[in-house]
């Protein structure tokens, strides 16, 4: 039996540990993904398209946004498509925290499953900062847009403001409202 092509979508800010979570434990998560790459002896960056890394790739620099409008507007989409059609599987390491529902409508016949990370603003800054610090390869994120990110995530994947704490009410809301608006099998991280 042929395996439907699936999307994972992370939402979340950035510093939540979304990189982390796939490459440390999605495949424990995910026992389908793990059988496929063993079974086909990949690693799970085959199945990652991020931003971050194509922003490497086209400019040397994880943080150059000069290109963000060309890997926006084609790259990332055919990268996805790619990697849907050679292993059925793609993960979109990205925060996704607006025009979610536009980007999906690209995917019709793809299961879409969204990762959403608990917001943890000071963790997140500081996680940032500690790997900037110390010179890990990654986004120079500033508090200033971290901050922005975290209100963008309360009002654009919740409603209504709220202090981070997830609780069944809250999931339940958040899984409601992104069910019927952007056709998401939801799971929380």
């Amino acid at each position: 039996m042929k395996t439907k092509k699936t999307l994972f979508l992370t939402i979340a800010i950035s510093g939540s540990g979304k990189s982390w979570y796939i490459k440390n434990k999605l495949q424990e998560d995910f026992k389908d993904i793990n059988e496929y790459l063993t079974s086909n002896n990949l690693d799970i960056s085959e199945l990652v398209v991020s931003p971050d890394l194509i922003r490497k790739e086209l400019t040397g620099d994880i943080s150059n946004q000069e290109k963000d409008a060309q890997i926006w507007s084609s790259i990332v989409y055919s990268r996805i498509k790619e990697k849907l059609n050679t292993h059925n599987y793609c993960i979109f390491d990205a925060t996704n925290l607006s025009k979610r529902k536009s980007f999906l409508k690209h995917f019709k016949n793809v299961k879409k499953i969204g990762l959403i990370f608990k917001p943890d603003l000071n963790l997140s800054i500081e996680r940032i900062n500690e790997d900037l610090k110390n010179n890990v390869d990654r986004s120079k994120v500033s508090d200033y847009i971290v901050k922005k990110q975290y209100n963008k995530f309360l009002s654009s994947v919740v409603y209504f403001k709220w202090d981070g704490v997830w609780n069944k009410v809250i999931k339940k809301k958040i899984k409601e409202r992104l069910l019927k608006e952007e056709n998401l099998e939801i799971i929380f991280v």
